[in-house]
């Protein structure tokens, strides 16, 4: 699995933390096993979108406001992140301080 999945699934994770830590006290384990797209389509960002709806449909956690639009007229995706910012810079090149 690529490294930017693995991060967008924790950052899933993550923002589920106090709903696991209520009814899982003693810790839980998350293993993915695969993760498959098409490689036209890839964006990493979607990793945690899978996630939280694993968890939601498979745990019946609550929605945390992790969501994503799609714009015909420009043809992008807006990720919304529940906490209102961009977790992660996936431009390249990154932007120098």
């Amino acid at each position: 699995m690529h490294w930017r999945d693995v991060a967008w699934i924790s950052l899933s994770i993550s923002l589920h933390s106090e709903g696991l830590a209520t009814r899982y006290p003693d810790g839980v384990c998350v293993d993915v096993e695969s993760l498959a797209f098409p490689l036209s389509d890839y964006r990493s960002e979607v990793a945690a979108l899978a996630m939280d709806g694993w968890l939601r449909e498979e745990l019946g956690l609550p929605p945390v406001g992790i969501d994503v639009n799609f714009s015909e007229s420009t043809g992008s995706y807006s990720f919304t992140w529940g906490h209102g910012q961009n977790p992660f810079a996936d431009e390249w090149p990154f932007p120098t301080l």
